[in-house]
């Protein structure tokens, strides 16, 4: 009777830590809640936060406060041990991939798209480019981005991002940067824009070029001091495409 309790006791603790050992962890289920994430929108120009409270309650909403896509539909979420979350309504739920996350960035697939976020406690965002909506041809160039960050270091196998302020201001976050793979058939390009104001700060004229960059020019890139860019990831959270933005104010 004994032998047989301490088997039933043993197989209570194994499928225990297989569960523990599969897929997200404690921590992660942690920092997905202790965090407002928030996304810059490249298509409406504005900050999108995303968040899941410790009271299970969902959120994803813009900055003015109206709701992204059909997110005001869902309010409720959960956390599976393989890394994804349901969010869930009255009568309909659906499945958020975790392709990421750390205590600074957390990346997901939602709604058939990879969108990159950062925690607002540690990074906040410093996004100043409107002049990128006077222009279609810039507005069409970064449409569909994941994320918008600084590049810190390139090497065919790997790019070592850092949030988007990286080497502003003597900021250098060192515990921030994290190296992400390349796809096999990741494309680099650079945007590069010319704005005029006037003596009131006032739009008076725009010039944007766009060219592709081949990888054997990315060494001569100037990356050390966090080269601005925008980035997308792939379904496996490797970069598929980079536009280095450079912007000129006169």
């Amino acid at each position: 009777m004994v032998k047989k309790i301490l088997l039933f006791l043993t197989i209570i603790v194994c499928i225990g830590i297989t569960g523990c050992e599969k897929g997200a962890s404690d921590e992660d289920y942690k920092l997905l809640q202790n965090a407002e994430w928030e996304h810059y929108n490249s298509v409406t120009g504005e900050m999108e936060i995303i968040s899941f409270s410790k009271k299970k309650e969902f959120s994803y909403h813009c900055v003015c406060g109206e709701p992204v896509g059909d997110s005001d539909v869902y309010d409720k979420y959960s956390y599976t041990k393989e890394g994804n979350i349901i969010i869930k309504s009255s009568s309909d739920k659906k499945t958020i991939d975790v392709l990421h996350i750390d205590e600074i960035c957390l990346l997901i697939k939602m709604d058939g798209k990879v969108i990159e976020f950062f925690n607002s406690d540690k990074v906040k965002s410093r996004w100043e480019h409107g002049s990128l909506y006077y222009c279609d041809k810039c507005t069409e160039y970064i449409k569909g981005c994941s994320g918008y960050d600084s590049v810190v270091e390139i090497s065919m196998d790997g790019i070592v991002l850092a949030p988007e302020d990286y080497g502003t201001d003597g900021k250098e976050y060192a515990d921030f940067l994290r190296t992400v793979q390349l796809a096999e058939d990741v494309e680099f390009y650079k945007l590069d824009v010319d704005m005029v104001k006037d003596e009131n700060d006032v739009f008076k004229s725009h010039d944007c070029t766009y060219e592709e960059i081949s990888k054997e020019s990315l060494a001569d890139m100037n990356t050390k001091s966090g080269m601005e860019a925008f980035i997308w990831y792939n379904d496996n959270a490797q970069i598929s495409k980079v536009v280095f933005y450079e912007e000129t104010v006169k």
